[in-house]
């Protein structure tokens, strides 16, 4: 039924199946895509974890304040390898 729906959108729209694959193409991850953000929005994301992980134990949520201590961490892994790589690549 669902390839029956993509064949005949492709029969009467051509355009409108490609612009569907233009965006799946746009909006897939990956570290590159990560690593291409500007350093400020690390910064920012990370001390928004941090200050909602402060939050969260203050407000005696301690399985949320953990969960955003882990993002907290991975924010900041992913920035020193960031600038890691920004080094290797510069030299």
């Amino acid at each position: 039924m669902l390839g029956e729906l993509q064949r005949r959108f492709t029969a009467e729209d051509p355009e409108f199946v490609r612009s569907f694959e233009d965006v799946d193409r746009s909006t897939q991850w990956s570290l590159e895509s990560i690593y291409a953000k500007p350093a400020w929005v690390f910064t920012v994301a990370l001390v928004v974890a941090v200050a909602v992980a402060v939050l969260m134990m203050l407000l005696q949520a301690p399985a949320t304040a953990f969960t955003f201590a882990a993002v907290a961490t991975g924010i900041a892994v992913l920035r020193h390898h960031r600038c890691k790589d920004a080094g290797a690549r510069g030299s």
